[in-house]
């Protein structure tokens, strides 16, 4: 023992309870610290003194402190004494939709007979005058807490919505809580807004006896679209015959039950998806996917997917771009047609983003032209040595230098962002062939190229770090 021992100089120190709180004292926890140099253990009586002291009383864990009071504890371990309740805040008021407001999925449905039915795709959202579009679910007022020492912890109350998404020919019930419709007819949601839209039936075709056909809704033509006339709809447009060499134009979804037969006149914009018999002979340009029993020699551009199936299922000649995939049974023919087939582009970004590189390299030859006249003129200091017309021309090209600079670099700046767009899906699209692929078709995938050389049977190509890559495994 050590001097300072014998002289009785140590002081014992006892055991000691700790009590620490969760942030937001919903929770309370005990932990204890050994004693040291002979103190003295805590007592049952000093365990519960201290949560007195610290005025712990709600959501006492009784079992807890019955065991810390027999001794049943480990040495600086929190041990969770009480518990109070949390604060529950209340919900944000919300918008319940009556109608499918999701956007219709690629599905027709295959007949016995291996043809495609387009005809029942139910893809026109209908509702009668006076039926309840959506309604507002007010929010809720929230449940107040309570912590450990017996004090509310306040709830905070859910946000009503703040104003319905009114459209055209719809009216709001009188306490604002529901969207009613109007009229009877096709529900649209444009913008976010919901409106209805009546829908248009021509009930032959559309030729010298209708004309040409603009309408701020839907379209259903009985028969087909002649050669040479044109239909525009802010809705969806269903031709219950076919459309020729004619021009249409869509917001919503097209539906061609006999195809398309576009002689090479045929001008296709669709803002949803695009749903044909067959698609011959036209430039076809669709936001969304689209499902053909075959494409034959167009030009088309996808913003979405390409399924061909029936019993063709077959993309020969032209030139396909779509941004997510291409599955067909046949590509191309045995006669070497020449089929090019773009996936993981945007073909709508894709063109711009072409048209804006010629765009750049145009404009940099433009500034370099100006550039040489300007060095010839010399320094700033001579031009007062020259003729008017001179100097006229040398403050133009000034002009036109600074503006050719500025242009440049915004396309240059609208390229950047378009690149990166692309360049997001180039290794997401596949091109599937469920049968066969002919020699004559060329494929990009992304940054990846392709030209089919010998015939293939049942495969899918890919993006594989830059290189197109063929994989069997279907």
């Amino acid at each position: 023992m050590s001097e300072i021992d014998r002289a009785g100089m140590v002081t014992p120190v006892d055991e000691k309870a700790i009590v620490t709180f969760a942030q937001d004292k919903t929770e309370a926890y005990i932990s204890f610290s050994p004693p040291r140099d002979g103190g003295e253990p805590i007592t049952p009586e000093k365990i519960k003194a201290v949560l007195g002291d610290f005025r712990v009383m709600c959501g006492l864990d009784s079992k807890v402190i019955e065991e810390l009071m027999l001794g049943n504890k480990e040495y600086n371990k929190p041990y969770r004494v009480a518990v109070g309740k949390k604060p529950v805040n209340g919900k944000d008021g919300e918008i319940q939709y009556l109608f499918n407001v999701m956007e219709k999925t690629l599905s027709p449905k295959i007949n016995e007979d291996g043809s495609v039915d387009y005809k029942n795709l139910n893809l026109v959202e209908m509702a009668s005058k006076g039926d309840v579009l959506l309604r507002a679910i007010p929010p809720t007022a929230g449940e107040n807490g309570i912590d450990v020492f017996g004090a509310d912890i306040p709830a905070s109350s859910g946000r009503a919505v703040m104003k319905l998404p009114r459209g055209k020919n719809t009216v709001v019930s009188a306490d604002g809580s529901e969207l009613i419709a109007d009229v009877t007819g096709q529900i649209l949601m444009i913008k976010d807004s919901v409106s209805m839209s009546e829908v248009l039936e021509i009930k032959g075709d559309v030729d010298n006896s209708t004309g040409n056909i603009d309408f701020n809704g839907s379209v259903v033509v009985g028969g087909s679209i002649i050669q040479g006339f044109r239909v525009t709809a802010i809705g969806n447009i269903e031709v219950k015959g076919s459309i020729g060499g004619a021009e249409v134009e869509c917001v919503g979804n097209l539906v061609a039950d006999k195809g398309i037969v576009g002689m090479h006149k045929a001008n296709i914009k669709v803002g949803g998806s695009l749903y044909a018999r067959m698609i011959q002979d036209a430039n076809v340009d669709v936001a969304g996917d689209i499902a053909s029993d075959g494409i034959m020699h167009c030009d088309v551009k996808c913003g979405g997917r390409i399924e061909l199936k029936g019993k063709k299922g077959i993309l020969v000649g032209g030139s396909v771009t779509s941004k997510k995939e291409v599955e067909a049974s046949v590509f191309g023919s045995p006669l070497g047609t020449q089929t090019m087939v773009n996936v993981g582009l945007d073909g709508s970004v894709y063109e711009r983003y072409k048209d804006l590189m010629n765009d750049i390299a145009r404009i940099k030859k433009q500034y370099e032209d100006v550039s040489k006249f300007l060095l010839s003129i010399g320094k700033p200091e001579n031009i007062n040595n020259l003729p008017d017309f001179k100097k006229k021309s040398y403050i133009k090209s000034l002009y036109d230098a600074k503006n050719l600079q500025s242009e440049l670099q915004v396309k240059q700046n609208e390229a950047l962002e378009l690149k990166t767009e692309l360049d997001e899906f180039k290794y997401t699209g596949r091109m599937v062939s469920r049968s066969v692929v002919y020699p004559g078709v060329n494929v990009q995938i992304g940054n990846a190229v392709m030209s089919v050389r010998d015939e293939l049977g049942k495969c899918y190509f890919l993006n594989g770090d830059g290189r197109v890559k063929i994989s069997y495994d279907l």
